[in-house]
């Protein structure tokens, strides 16, 4: 089991967006979610703060983003932002 809990008591700037080159080179999905203290590569994301949504058109990458502030939790590669 691994547990990173990322500054606990502090809601910090959180991006989170799918990993498609990782889908490409056959794994399973992943989500990459970027703050302040790195970038972490996760299984799954639950969401229990509302975070604002950005698609962007066009064939820009990240195309959807999910972002806001959040204190980010990390147990068995899924991520809690709360």
């Amino acid at each position: 089991m691994i547990t990173t809990k990322l500054e606990p008591t502090k809601r910090y700037m959180t991006i989170v967006h799918f990993n498609r080159i990782a889908m490409q080179r056959g794994e399973t999905h992943v989500w990459t979610v970027h703050n302040r203290l790195g970038c972490f590569q996760v299984k799954d994301v639950k969401f229990m703060t509302p975070m604002m949504t950005r698609f962007r058109p066009n064939g820009s990458q990240p195309r959807a983003i999910i972002k806001g502030p959040a204190i980010v939790e990390i147990i068995d590669g899924i991520a809690t932002l709360r």
